[in-house]
């Protein structure tokens, strides 16, 4: 039988049938029935008939997924079973819409992840790193493998990894569509509300601990829909933003339809808003700016975004306005010189005019007498001259 290797510890028997029950649990020790498989000093055990079979070579768990006897679309059990970190067999069953993927094993998890009917490659390459990332967690212990989705997801976002963001976001809503906690968690005597009545956490405390859980920074406080108010708290927001108005959180906590109505609302700015803005922006040499969702009292939601010019864009638009002003202060410099110039014609032409007047006002001063008697006095002093 062949196996198939992704990732480090985790292993995937290559072809699970899927759609088969279990084998009965009074056959023979588990061990004999299925293949065993030696890797990093443990032996695993992988079943190619289960409907999804995955094992852990650095601890020697193992799952294998069935549906049990008895299994119906309104009784949805599945049967689990493997071997545990003690190297025990082990046989589990488990009603899946009562898995809270807020709160559940690893193999109840496996289990709510087979009735979705995914069996690719990239389902088994995110139930891996889910595993990898509760860490030391054995398939046993309980964790919050929806809030680590999220996370994954957030690490996408921030990455710009697109196809792996939309496949984490596939796998959660695969998952919230067969759980019972749908696109909440507030059905009556849920895990999550005996929890948070242990702890004397109010249902809208704890719904908000939820979509916090979901999308990171929520807000609770009412925004007006008016253009200033918009653009102030898109200013504070960091891209994952969610706001939301008091009673409208208050009626989100307390009915799961409308919560699955706002969510999705939430979820579409997120989910497709953001990857398809960013694309088209970046067609253009744009950066698509998210910031948030902001719900209104009157029951409204408010996408607040943006764009700007890539860096290359603007370096390119500082060197072409850099051209416009050295061209500006070219001609302003070419304007001043020729003004300098015609002020220095216009000076040398009114110091000429002024010279002008100026000697005429001179020879306009003259006595005609005095004129005579120069004339005379020359006259004699030619004609003595001439006598000699």
């Amino acid at each position: 039988m062949a196996v198939n290797a992704l990732g480090q510890n985790d292993y995937q028997n290559n072809r699970p049938v899927f759609g088969r029950c279990s084998k009965s649990s009074n056959n023979a020790s588990f061990r004999t029935t299925v293949a065993n498989v030696s890797f990093g000093g443990h032996s695993v055990t992988i079943d190619p008939d289960a409907l999804f079979s995955i094992c852990h070579a650095a601890t020697g768990e193992s799952a294998n997924v069935y549906r049990a006897a008895g299994y119906t679309e309104d009784n949805p059990l599945y049967l689990v079973k493997g071997i545990d970190e003690n190297g025990r067999e082990y046989e589990q069953t488990i009603d899946v819409s009562s898995v809270d993927p807020n709160h559940c094993s690893y193999r109840e998890l496996l289990a709510l992840n087979a009735h979705t009917g995914n069996k690719s490659d990239s389902n088994f390459l995110t139930m891996a790193v889910l595993k990898d990332k509760a860490k030391n967690t054995s398939y046993e212990a309980k964790a919050d493998y929806l809030s680590m989705a999220y996370d994954l997801m957030k690490d996408m976002q921030t990455a710009g990894c697109w196809d792996s963001y939309m496949r984490y976001d596939k796998w959660i809503s695969d998952i919230l569509s067969v759980s019972q906690n749908k696109m909440t968690t507030w059905y009556k005597g849920s895990p999550l509300e005996r929890g948070a009545a242990a702890k004397g956490i109010s249902g809208v405390d704890a719904y908000r601990k939820h979509l916090e859980s979901k999308y990171g920074r929520v807000t609770i406080k009412d925004v007006p829909k008016d253009q200033k108010a918009l653009e102030k708290t898109g200013k504070s927001m960091g891209g994952n933003d969610v706001v939301i108005v008091p009673n409208i959180l208050q009626e989100m906590a307390a009915d799961p339809e409308k919560a699955a109505y706002y969510e999705e609302k939430i979820d579409y700015f997120f989910d497709t808003i953001i990857p398809r803005e960013t694309a088209r922006c970046a067609s253009m040499g744009l950066v698509f700016e998210p910031a948030g969702v902001v719900v209104h009292k009157d029951g409204t939601v408010t996408y607040i975004c943006g764009c700007s010019d890539s860096p290359e864009r603007v370096e390119q638009v500082n060197a072409i306005n850099k051209a416009k002003r050295e061209r500006r202060a070219a001609k302003r410099e070419a304007a001043f010189a020729r003004s300098r110039e015609a002020a220095e014609r216009l000076q040398q032409a009114i110091e000429l005019s002024d010279r002008k007047r100026s000697m005429a006002a001179a020879l306009n001063g003259y006595d005609s007498i005095a004129w005579q008697v120069a004339d005379a006095d020359v006259l004699h002093i030619w004609l003595e001259g001439q006598r000699i």
